[in-house]
């Protein structure tokens, strides 16, 4: 259970600043009209979107081998691996193991965020002229913090 350590207050808010600072610049980068300020701003908003997701795995997992420690006074029953969870497509599975609050709002975002993350890579491949990074980077943007006000809540944050 020494894990749960990591859930306190103070680490929460730290990250929350972290996060907050990260999410700022973004937005700052992504109002250029260079194509690698856009891009720039669309990695920080995917790799924003995947750090929150990674976090509500692990609070589930920790939410629930907490509230079994007390019944069994044993090892975890649920593992909270870290070396998976950088990954959404990994931690998209993961999540789709657990029931919780707002989990199909929780999915969505995630899977609009690939979607849009995609779409923008592979707009790349298009000639400069076409590159559509300024309105992808906007709408990846939008379902980051979006998914990002939804995790907060289920969080009780």
């Amino acid at each position: 259970m020494k894990q749960i350590a990591r859930l306190s207050d103070k680490n929460i808010l730290e990250q929350a600043n972290r996060i907050a600072d990260l999410i700022q610049y973004a937005d700052k980068i992504s109002r250029s009209e260079n194509p690698s300020s856009q891009l720039a701003s669309a990695l920080l908003y995917g790799n924003i979107a995947e750090y929150y997701c990674s976090s509500l795995l692990t609070w589930i997992t920790l939410s629930i081998n907490f509230a079994l420690h007390s019944v069994r006074n044993d090892t975890d029953l649920v593992s909270a691996e870290e070396e998976d969870k950088t990954n959404l497509e990994s931690t998209t599975r993961k999540l789709k193991l657990f029931n919780f609050p707002m989990k199909a709002e929780v999915l969505k975002n995630i899977k609009e965020i690939k979607d849009i993350r995609n779409e923008l890579f592979h707009n790349l491949l298009t000639p400069k002229k076409e590159w559509n990074t300024s309105s992808l980077t906007k709408r990846l943007k939008t379902k980051t913090l979006t998914l990002i006000e939804t995790i907060n809540k289920i969080r009780g944050y």
